[in-house]
């Protein structure tokens, strides 16, 4: 392989590795040629949550208690780990690949210059070493080590379910404690590690020479596809979403909480996964507000030279039999559309529905949770108003 195509399959690459994937590697769970998604996702519920309810089950049979009930209708646990951490997993091949694919748009389209290629290729580098380091993954286990002990020793003994025993003294607690728990958390300090790198990597490309064409009929300078990327992180969302939502069914079935108390709650996850997901790309608004201005000055003086041209030629004299035939009116309302697209540029790469997909992923896990607090006859009577 050259190093030209090695540089280009990096970059189609980037951001398809990543925390715990070195951990996975050795524990042969995946190669760098196949990923095994599917089989990964399945091991996460077979180690993350089916021990759960075995133990939970044999320690009701065992002691005649109710933990295989209490575990059951624990919303929490099931959320956590039968939805979040697979989804976690999941997203490896659905928000990966495109993130990566919108990485290598950056140079296939031409829009960072030449020049600046080989300063694009060390930043695909960097974020691919940061990426693939084993001691980021070392740190990062370390990190949901000391946050899996500290909310064992530091919660009070009401936080733990009736499953959970009392600080993990039953076996279902001990592994949920130190095998589900930590799993779950790798998985989510691993995108938050993806996440950071994204930030970087679009911070860094902003700051090269970009070759944006103000009248780029996208209206964002050929960078409106930077909002494939909001959308890929919506399944990634969509699993935070979930975590977040099985504690607040739990809240309302089991303490009577009303939906309404989450609102604000909701209202702060919906806008955090804003902030995150969609204000990276704000990092654009320099080159594109430049570009903006320096087109409408360009389009509008081309398109004030050619209007005079027309203006001169057929306003001045009478009206010619020929005028009809000729192609000048339909040149001028070409050339006049591509200024209009300057004119009519954003200064900013995304469009509403790219946010209105991340918002409906991250509101979806709430339903379930609003049917439990609302009955259903009231529903019905609800609709039914509104129908008839």
């Amino acid at each position: 392989m050259t190093t030209a195509d090695s540089s280009v399959q990096k970059r189609s690459e980037v951001f398809n590795r990543g925390p715990p994937d070195r951990l996975q590697t050795i524990a042969g769970l995946m190669r760098s040629e196949r990923v095994n998604v599917g089989r990964r996702a399945a091991l996460a519920v077979a180690f993350g949550w089916l021990p759960l309810a075995a133990f939970a089950a044999a320690q009701t049979m065992s002691m005649h208690e109710g933990a295989f009930a209490s575990f059951a209708t624990d919303y929490g646990v099931h959320a956590r780990s039968l939805i979040a951490a697979p989804l976690l997993i999941i997203a490896e091949a659905v928000c990966a690949p495109r993130l990566s694919a919108v990485a290598a748009h950056f140079t296939s389209s031409g829009i960072v210059a030449p020049l600046d290629e080989p300063a694009f290729d060390r930043i695909v580098k960097s974020t691919l070493r940061l990426l693939d380091s084993l001691v980021v993954e070392a740190v990062l286990l370390a990190l949901a080590a000391g946050i899996v002990v500290a909310l064992w020793l530091w919660l009070p003994l009401g936080a733990f379910p009736r499953w959970h025993g009392i600080k993990a003294t039953s076996a279902a607690g001990w592994w949920q404690n130190f095998v589900s728990a930590p799993i779950l958390l790798m998985l989510v300090l691993g995108w938050i590690w993806r996440i950071a790198l994204w930030m970087r990597f679009l911070f860094l490309v902003s700051r090269l020479r970009l070759q944006l064409i103000a009248a780029h009929p996208d209206h964002a300078c050929g960078l409106r596809f930077l909002g494939i990327s909001v959308q890929a992180f919506s399944v990634v969302a969509f699993a935070m979403s979930v975590i977040i939502a099985g504690a607040a069914a739990n809240r309302v079935m089991h303490d009577g909480a009303s939906i309404l108390s989450f609102q604000f709650a909701i209202l702060g996850a919906v806008i955090l996964a804003l902030v995150v997901f969609v204000g990276p790309l704000f990092v654009f608004m320099d080159p594109l507000i430049a570009t903006w201005q320096r087109g409408i000055l360009e389009y509008g003086a081309l398109a004030r030279g050619i209007g005079m041209h027309l203006e001169r030629k057929w306003l001045l004299q009478p009206p010619s039999p020929n005028a009809l035939d000729a192609p000048d009116f339909s040149a001028a309302t070409d050339l006049y559309s591509i200024a209009a697209n300057a004119y009519d540029m954003n200064v900013i790469p995304f469009t509403l529905m790219n946010i209105a997909a991340l918002v409906v992923a991250m509101l979806l896990p709430f339903i379930p949770v609003v049917l439990m607090s609302v009955p259903f006859s009231e529903i019905v009577h609800k609709l039914a108003g509104v129908l008839l």
